[in-house]
């Protein structure tokens, strides 16, 4: 997760300052990867934050983060298979 002050990053404005950048529904795919494995998150462009926070990309947003839910999903069944 990115360090910084207030206003340095829209997601440390969200998960450490608790303000809401992102629109709603993007917020909550950010939030529920972060819940099941904040690593995912590291595969975020800076940039891209920043689209969402102006509303700009949104759709490809949703598109990227549904993605990387899948993507974590398909990596946890690989994981329970291999037990």
């Amino acid at each position: 997760m990115p360090a910084g002050s207030l206003g340095d990053h829209p997601l440390t404005d969200l998960l450490v300052y608790g303000l809401h950048p992102f629109p709603p529904d993007i917020e909550a795919l950010v939030l529920k990867l972060r819940d099941v494995s904040p690593r995912y998150l590291d595969q975020i462009e800076l940039a891209e934050f920043i689209d969402w926070a102006s509303n700009k990309n949104l759709d490809a947003g949703r598109n990227h983060l549904n993605e990387l839910l899948a993507k974590y999903q398909a990596d946890l069944e690989r994981l329970l298979k291999s037990k």
